[in-house]
């Protein structure tokens, strides 16, 4: 149909189109977004019939049966569908945007395999779009940076303390960096809420001084110290772990890295209407955002490379260790 069209006015319905379904998923309330998709749906499929001049016949018996099975099944067909609809829109949202693009190319000589190819590149970069930053960091090396400085070992000797000194003792462990924001439907309370992206978090250091019987102290100041320095800004975040003896510096390490995205503080995960939820939503909840992450390319375990930096930088000497509060 799209291809009896002139260039023009394909790319005045195409950019419509993409005009109104932006518009509807950024703005329309969910609760009006569930009550009004399924009567589309089943209209729009009774208008294709039309179209294709079924009978009056086939057209209402079609009609009866989705009623019904709507009705016998307490309108499972209606809450999939929506389910389904809501995980797909945005990879319809790429694809859509990619043949607006692809209108505007000159590409009528080429063969259906190139355009094909076309298609593919185009949506691959449009579906991973602010993740094209990280990804081509990833590749060059730049976007996880861990930096160890070794000057010399701190010797812990039986009885003796560490001070631990904090600004967050809870530090990210564990995460893939390209995790997305996701939607969920609670069935009892017939509910939907946003999913976010998995960050394992812990009070690492502690965990693992008291595994290799190190006595440590929150409060107390002793001559030896672990220094434990936190800081995020929106998706980058810097940890700088430093050993220190008399405020001499023995060792540090230095990890900088992108998380995925998290919560907005303050903000429920049940706010269905919330922008920027829905903007991250449309942006990275998409077939080329799930395969780069489902390749575990920003897969990140900060765990092991604090516990070698520890082993390497502490020196234990015959302890068995206890813990201050």
């Amino acid at each position: 149909m799209l291809d009896k069209l002139s260039s023009k006015t394909k790319l005045l319905l195409l950019s419509i189109i993409l005009f109104i379904s932006l518009a509807m998923a950024l703005f329309l309330p969910a609760i009006t977004t569930f009550y009004i998709f399924y009567p589309i749906l089943v209209l729009s499929y009774l208008t294709y019939l039309t179209i294709k001049q079924f009978s009056g016949k086939t057209i209402f018996l079609n009609t009866l049966l989705i009623i019904l099975g709507t009705i016998f099944t307490l309108g499972m067909p209606w809450l999939l569908s929506f389910i389904l609809f809501i995980h797909i829109f945005p990879t319809y949202l790429v694809a859509l945007t990619t043949l607006i693009i692809m209108t505007l190319l000159p590409l009528k000589k080429y063969s259906i395999i190139v355009k094909i190819s076309i298609f593919i590149f185009i949506s691959i970069i449009v579906g991973l779009n602010t993740n094209l930053l990280v990804l081509g960091k990833s590749f060059l090396g730049q976007d996880r940076n861990v930096n160890e400085i070794f000057n010399k070992k701190l010797n812990v000797k039986n009885k003796e303390f560490i001070e631990i000194n904090t600004n967050a003792k809870n530090i990210p462990i564990k995460y893939n960096k390209f995790d997305f924001l996701s939607f969920g439907f609670n069935e009892g309370c017939m509910c939907g809420y946003w999913e976010f992206p998995r960050i394992n978090r812990s009070n690492l250091i502690p965990y693992i001084l008291g595994n290799q019987g190190i006595a440590f102290s929150w409060t107390k100041s002793y001559d030896k110290k672990i220094i434990i320095d936190y800081h995020e800004t929106q998706r980058l975040y810097s940890l700088d772990i430093k050993i220190l003896q008399k405020d001499k510096l023995l060792s540090s390490l230095t990890i900088n890295d992108y998380l995925p995205f998290q919560s907005i503080p303050n903000i429920d995960r049940k706010s269905l209407n919330n922008f920027d939820y829905r903007l991250e939503y449309l942006l990275h909840h998409n077939i080329w955002n799930a395969i780069l992450y489902y390749s575990s390319l920003g897969l990140a375990n900060n765990k092991k490379v604090i516990y070698d930096f520890l082993k390497k930088s502490i020196n234990i000497n015959g302890i068995r260790g206890q813990s201050l509060p």
